[in-house]
């Protein structure tokens, strides 16, 4: 049986997975939550960690493998061919490589335009939904007051398609790769329990459940890492410790047991867990194989000697952990290569443009879909500015809702409409340089009229010069 191609993934999770979204988001449209959670003092990126999480060593790690086959294919090249290339500056394969992707949307990862990657993951995400539960602690009723839940991100994503149009097809080539319930035993809890476990449990799989019903057929579930061996809980109690890791363990095998009978109940679809936990233990107990300090496993990167550095980086040398819970990001990486490892076979990750032609021909090019997809870019950098805290000095300049491509090309390139640009440059329509970039006739013949009209007139007043020297 050949493997399932896959050319779109679904990433739904806390803040293990988060791209940076919390980072940009705003409490009540005018508090960042940046400051609330230390962020912008602890994260160069704006991640739970030193750097790159998981998510965009995985994205960017699939994002250049389409890159490899797309020039592999065409150029007769393997890997090493592509590297040399690329090092020696060949136009050919720059080309193919500059611009083809990019990490700055903590929302979405798109590869030549299409959005390959999407991201429903935040900071504090609980499975299960606690909001509006009394607790003893202010501070942890808070937490269940602001926090989003697993259900929230499923009516985004659920959203998105029906805006979007995803096709059946489209979501047959979709792996949703789900991660969640540490914050619903420590975070939005006192501490874990057997009952919270079940709750977070229940919704993972009402989760998948729900999803299968709206098309998707492919999904990996993490489970979670031992709690217990977080600097967390190193700092507490051995009885803490124990029922944290009772907890975990509990849990772990719970999810296992529930993925092997969503096989049993949907047989069509292909639902996997992947076992984080016990490449977690193994580097834990196993550092130096790893290439971890075995002095600084139970160590937080942040607020070490190390952390403090006067060049301004971050690079968290031989730490599992950058704070009390989150990984370093030396840890994102590693985590991601093995999770691209254990998948690269089952999975045949292709590139949206190497589909199928019938499927090509549902990733609509006609004027009416970059439109939209123009639409949507621009409506939520708009959005990301108006509810900034200086939002109410923002405004559009352009009617983007109704305007023609060509009305956007003029408004981007020549009326200096900065919003209007970022926006088709991050759909890959022009490069920095404002060149064409996605080779598609609506585009090109758009731009060309633009640039053919301003030529004229920027010439029309010198030839009225010239006439009345004459």
């Amino acid at each position: 049986m050949s493997p399932e191609k896959i050319s779109y993934f679904v990433l739904m999770g806390d803040s293990l997975t988060d791209r940076g979204t919390i980072a940009n988001k705003y409490l009540w449209g005018c508090i960042p939550m940046s400051w609330i959670t230390g962020l912008d003092k602890k994260s160069p990126d704006g991640r739970f960690t030193n750097g790159y999480a998981w998510s965009d060593h995985l994205s960017a790690g699939i994002a250049e493998d389409f890159i490899i086959k797309e020039v592999g294919k065409e150029y007769k090249m393997d890997a090493t061919d592509i590297s040399d290339a690329v090092i020696a500056h060949d136009s050919k394969v720059r080309a193919h490589v500059q611009d083809s992707y990019d990490l700055d949307d903590d929302l979405v990862v798109r590869y030549k335009g299409v959005d390959f990657v999407r991201n429903y993951s935040e900071g504090g995400l609980s499975a299960h939904d606690y909001s509006w539960v009394p607790s003893s602690s202010l501070s942890r009723f808070f937490n269940r007051m602001v926090v989003s839940t697993l259900e929230e991100m499923r009516e985004k994503m659920i959203k998105y398609d029906e805006t979007h149009q995803v096709s059946n097809t489209q979501k047959k080539s979709t792996l949703v790769i789900e991660w969640s319930g540490a914050n619903d035993l420590i975070t939005v809890n006192e501490r874990p329990t057997i009952g919270e476990a079940k709750k977070a449990l229940k919704a993972r799989v009402e989760n998948v459940e729900e999803l299968i019903k709206k098309g998707y057929s492919n999904f990996i579930l993490f489970n979670l890492p031992d709690l217990s061996f977080t600097p967390m809980y190193q700092q507490k109690s051995e009885y803490e410790r124990e029922n944290a890791q009772s907890c975990s363990l509990y849990f772990n095998e719970q999810l296992r047991l529930a993925c092997n009978e969503l096989k049993i109940r949907y047989p069509h679809c292909s639902i996997e867990c992947f076992d984080i936990n016990s490449l977690f233990t193994d580097i834990i107990q196993h550092p130096l194989k790893w290439g971890f300090d075995p002095e600084k496993v139970s160590t937080p990167y942040y607020g070490s000697a190390d952390f403090y550095n006067e060049d301004g980086s971050s690079p968290a040398k031989g730490y599992i952990f950058w704070d009390t819970i989150h990984p370093s990001a030396d840890m994102h990486a590693l985590l991601a290569h093995h999770f691209y490892l254990k998948y690269q076979f089952k999975y045949n990750f292709i590139a949206p443009d190497f589909l199928g032609e019938s499927q090509r021909k549902e990733a609509s090019s006609t004027i009416s879909e970059l439109r939209r997809q123009f639409i949507q870019e621009y409506g939520t950098r708009l959005a990301k500015d108006k509810n900034s805290f200086f939002g109410s000095l923002y405004r559009s300049n352009i009617d983007y809702k109704n305007a023609s491509l060509e009305e956007i090309f003029r408004h981007a390139l020549y009326e200096k409409g900065y919003r209007t640009r970022a926006s088709i440059t991050h759909l890959n329509w022009i490069d920095k340089k404002g060149n064409i970039t996605l080779k598609v006739p609506p585009l090109e013949t758009a731009k060309m009229v633009v640039e053919a009209k301003e030529g004229i007139r920027r010439e029309r007043p010198e030839d009225e010069r010239l006439s009345k020297r004459m």
